[in-house]
């Protein structure tokens, strides 16, 4: 879920919830961050607008974690869950924060709790795969990216890594079959091509290694082999 996405709800909470005396603010705030300025929006929140609930840390939280200030952005985002634990986009930007700041571990609890709680979101079950990717869990992670793709066919993204993670564990069919089922929602996915390319290359499928190499040169990608 692009983090756009997961301002959209607790924002509107923020702003129709606040009081009548801080709405002005509140508003002028969130009109702010969508238009991508946070270090103002940020100024208005902290001098103006008194509203101490959970979503106006998440929302200070926001605005620091863009603007690269993770010690600031952890602080808001644990005020944030301190009112509410539940509070769903203060809990994935805290695993998003851990995971630039290369706390997988940490990362890893926050979105499997995520998933207890939204059991269907592909998104939380990409984010564990990527965290235990991270710290070398690759059976796991296999199992959460193959969980994130059966909720979500279409994420490339995650079919990418998932093929990545078969190659490295030498499962080349089950790479190869991927591949080729992600082809058929888009035959001209850069990516995608190159992981057939390789599995093809694997299984001694020259055949079709030069054909998708070739799709690669047609596609303008000259880099990848």
């Amino acid at each position: 879920m692009h983090l756009k996405k997961l301002l959209l709800i607790p924002l509107s909470f923020f702003i129709f919830t606040a009081s009548s005396q801080e709405t002005n603010p509140c508003l002028e705030a969130g009109q702010l961050i969508n238009n991508f300025q946070y270090e103002k929006a940020l100024k208005v929140l902290n001098e103006n607008c008194m509203d101490k609930s959970a979503n106006t840390f998440f929302v200070k939280g926001i605005c620091n974690f863009k603007l690269g200030r993770y010690n600031a952005a952890q602080e808001n985002f644990d005020a944030s869950l301190a009112l509410d634990s539940n509070h769903l986009p203060a809990l994935s930007n805290l695993g998003k924060l851990y995971q630039s700041t290369g706390k997988h571990a940490s990362a890893l609890m926050i979105f499997k709790k995520l998933i207890q709680i939204d059991s269907l979101n592909s998104y939380y079950y990409k984010q564990t795969a990527y965290s235990a990717n991270r710290l070398g869990d690759f059976t796991n992670a296999i199992f959460y990216y193959q969980n994130s793709i059966a909720l979500n066919p279409e994420d490339f993204e995650a079919a990418a890594s998932l093929i990545d993670l078969y190659l490295i564990m030498e499962d080349f069919e089950e790479a190869d079959i991927l591949a080729d089922k992600m082809l058929k929602l888009d035959l001209e996915n850069i990516s995608i091509i190159q992981k057939k390319a390789k599995t093809a290359y694997k299984l001694k499928d020259y055949k079709h290694t030069y054909k998708h190499v070739n799709a690669l040169l047609s596609l303008g990608d000259s880099n990848s082999y």
